[in-house]
């Protein structure tokens, strides 16, 4: 009996890893895997120490590196947390997040959201190594500097607080309404941002005589190895200015292109590294080398040599993301929220790179990326020639919609301040038509035509009755080549049994004819599962659905049934809705997905080549996940029905439903005549049901297991294993019967 009970378990780990269909994992949007590293979510401050080493502070990180060190295209894999990871912090990013950071030889500084200054102990010579070591309460900070023995804080309330390193003794005081950030000059005097202008003080607070008052939106300052001060203007001008402070402030140097990503074509940012927007800091090392940090959204570093080459280049996604590939360039071009990026699909991986930043603050000020921050997913469509961009919230609709207008705009995004659909079942069809459910209808928006420059106009509304199986439809796809909805929802047969928020439902169902007959094709019930007190990471539920060629893709926010967060993308049949296996995070990303978190966090293409694309939102590392599937022949679609040739293989397929109660169909295929047994097994290793034991000849079979003994009895609820074997194969599949 234990033997059979370890073969059980051996086999149905088999089964179980048979599932997943894809053999590596791929991403774009960071730097790193996110396996240990990752570019943080936002930066709103960076110090460069002399060695080249930049620090970074943030108020939010979804995975909790608030602050990070970064050198030559590493950063640091061991996060600082106050307590060294205890307990017992109160803000974001283990007692982290922040808006000002600084540090010297010894230490790390960070003001966190409580008012802590904390310190940290740190090698400049290893990014790896930091230790907590205590913290004194100053209150909230707008920026920081550690210079000349002395730590200097712009704190919320307007007041300057200056510290000695040493042991954290005030060395004076003072009030300055509006202060933003501070630098230290090297003859000890303090140069102060505020507002818009900056400003010149004695270290004892004293007002000096200087200022520099022709900026337009100054972001932060510092000293750099020559002394100079060093201002980014987040302005028009868009660039990093360098003052000589002998005497009366006078600009000697500015970096970075005039104009930004408005300059040349605005948007276009490959090969052009001095194109800046959204700056957030800028400094130096010991060697004149210039660090430059962007971030509204995404957050980029570069460090360039003084002649301006760049060295190199860090950079991640804006957080609460995902990507939607270009059909008509076979997936060359894929876009996300802000960001246009090219994609090479080699048979060892894909390559990326950022192309484009699709927004322009200063001429599009109204766009809702800018003044709301909550469009998380893009949708792009090209109809005509012309692209359009549907973007929503984590909570879905509306759609905010864009469009291009190359002549004038390049790949800048122009808002149309047009907003379509609303609620959780919202979608663009390839002919950039909007459906979305309104209550028991179901809304056609359609696209009527383009003005010269693009901008797209609308239509009378056309709504469809929601068909009688649902409670309430979640979300749909509507396919305008063949006429074909897909709607997954709440049905009347599969209730909504509560436990979390926008999900897609308990049910996908296929239609035909949609908007003349509707004739349902089949109906699948996704696992789903969860209770009362459950939660992250054991809980079954269905996030998100993509549907292109022959299949469509489920994304899970929890596990199915597996330790650790490693949530699935189920792949089905869109021609007669049968599961098809999994695809999972393999260890190229750590074999870990992060979180998926929103309503759209899956999108998918099918390649001219055959192979499919599925992207899927990795918010915890600031990325997105690529999963590539060519469905090999034992798993190629067919539609119901389809009498094609024998199997090539002997196959166990998944039983449908599971749970079950109270029976479930069992498929499997037998490729040459030979003897079949399939029994059914309970945990204990002993066989309640022998459902086959016979020769079959080649084909695709289906029996049904009622939930019967070979007694006739009624076995109870629980887990049981399937088995099939047929000469040396040998298969196994979980069952759960649920009365």
């Amino acid at each position: 009996m234990k033997h059979l009970l370890t073969l059980l378990i051996i086999l149905v780990h088999v089964a179980l890893s048979a599932q997943t269909l894809n053999k590596r994992t791929d991403w774009i949007g960071n730097t790193f895997s996110g396996a240990t590293q990752w570019v943080q979510n936002f930066i709103d401050e960076i110090k460069v120490f002399e060695n080249g080493v930049v620090l970074t502070a943030s108020d939010w990180d979804e995975n909790g590196r608030c602050s990070g060190l970064y050198k030559d295209g590493d950063v640091n894999k061991n996060l600082f947390k106050q307590y060294n990871g205890a307990g017992g912090h109160n803000c974001w990013g283990w007692g982290t997040a922040s808006a000002a950071v600084a540090m010297d030889s010894a230490f790390v500084y960070i003001t966190n959201c409580d008012g802590d200054l904390l310190r940290f102990t740190w090698d400049p010579e290893n990014i790896h190594t930091n230790r907590y070591k205590d913290k004194i309460h100053i209150g909230k900070a707008n920026g920081m500097t550690a210079a000349l023995g002395k730590i200097v804080l712009a704190l919320e309330n307007g007041d300057v607080l200056v510290l000695k390193s040493g042991d954290l003794s005030e060395l004076a005081s003072f009030r300055v309404a509006g202060v933003r950030d501070v630098t230290v000059a090297p003859d000890s005097t303090l140069w102060l941002l505020v507002g818009k202008t900056v400003k010149h003080y004695a270290a004892d607070g004293s007002p000096l005589a200087a200022e520099i008052i022709d900026l337009e939106d100054p972001a932060s300052v510092a000293i750099d190895n020559q002394g100079r001060l060093v201002v980014t203007d987040n302005g028009y001008r868009r660039q990093v200015l360098f003052y000589d402070i002998n005497g009366a402030p006078t600009l000697v140097q500015t970096f970075g292109l005039e104009g930004g990503i408005s300059a040349g074509t605005p948007g276009v940012v490959k090969d052009q590294p001095l194109k800046f927007f959204s700056l957030k800091g800028a400094d130096t090392d010991a060697d004149g080398n210039i660090y430059v940090a962007m971030s509204r959204r995404e957050s980029i570093i570069r460090k360039f040599m003084p002649n301006g080459e760049l060295v190199w280049e860090m950079l991640s996604l804006p957080f609460l993301d995902n990507a939607d590939a270009d059909v008509t360039t076979d997936g060359a071009k894929v876009y996300a929220v802000d960001e246009i990026y090219e994609v090479t699909y080699g048979e060892n991986g894909i390559e990326w790179e950022l192309v484009a930043i699709t927004r322009d603050e200063h001429k599009y000020p109204n766009d809702p990326r800018i003044t709301t921050q909550t469009t998380h997913s893009a949708f792009i469509r090209t109809v005509e020639g012309r692209r359009l961009l549907f973007m929503s919230s984590q909570t879905a609709g509306p759609f905010n919609v864009y469009y291009f207008d190359p002549e004038t705009d390049g790949e800048i995004a122009v808002p149309s301040g047009m907003t379509k659909g609303k609620g959780w079942a919202l979608w663009p069809d390839a002919a950039g038509n909007v459906w979305y459910g309104d209550g028991r209808k179901i809304v056609q928006e359609p696209l009527s035509g383009f003005s010269p420059n693009g901008e797209p106009a609308y239509g009378s509304t056309t709504s469809f009755p929601v068909p009688d199986e649902f409670v309430s439809v979640e979300r749909l796809v509507y396919l305008p080549e063949s006429d074909v909805m897909f709607i997954s929802g709440f049905t009347k047969d599969n209730r909504d049994p509560g436990g979390s928020w926008g999900l897609i439902g308990t049910e996908v169902i296929r239609y035909e004819n949609w908007t003349s007959a509707p004739t349902q094709i089949f109906r699948t019930k996704v696992p789903f599962d969860t209770w009362e007190g459950g939660g992250a990471p054991d809980m079954i539920l269905p996030k998100s659905l993509a549907v292109t060629g022959d299949y469509f893709f489920v994304a899970y926010v929890h596990n199915d049934g597996e330790s650790g967060n490693r949530p699935p993308v189920k792949v089905f049949s869109a021609l007669n809705g049968q599961f098809v296996g999994n695809l999972r995070p393999t260890k190229e990303v750590g074999g870990i997905s992060g979180w998926v978190d929103m309503a759209f966090a899956v999108t998918a293409m099918q390649r001219s080549n055959g192979e499919y694309v599925v992207f899927v939102e990795e918010d915890a590392r600031a990325k997105t996940l690529v999963y590539r599937w060519t469905p090999s022949v034992d798993n190629v679609a067919r539609p119901l029905g389809d009498k094609n040739a024998a199997p090539i293989d002997f196959k166990l397929y998944p039983n449908s439903p599971n749970p079950f109660n109270p029976d479930t169909h069992v498929r499997f295929d037998v490729p040459k005549s030979a003897e079949v047994t399939i029994s059914i097994y309970n945990v204990l290793g002993r066989c309640v049901r022998l459902l086959l034991d016979e020769p079959r000849d080649a084909g695709h079979y289906t029996l049904t297991w009622d939930g019967l003994n070979d007694a006739g009895d009624q076995v109870s609820s629980g887990l049981y294993f399937l088995t099939m074997r047929s000469g040396h194969f040998v298969a196994m599949r979980k069952i759960a019967l649920m009365r």
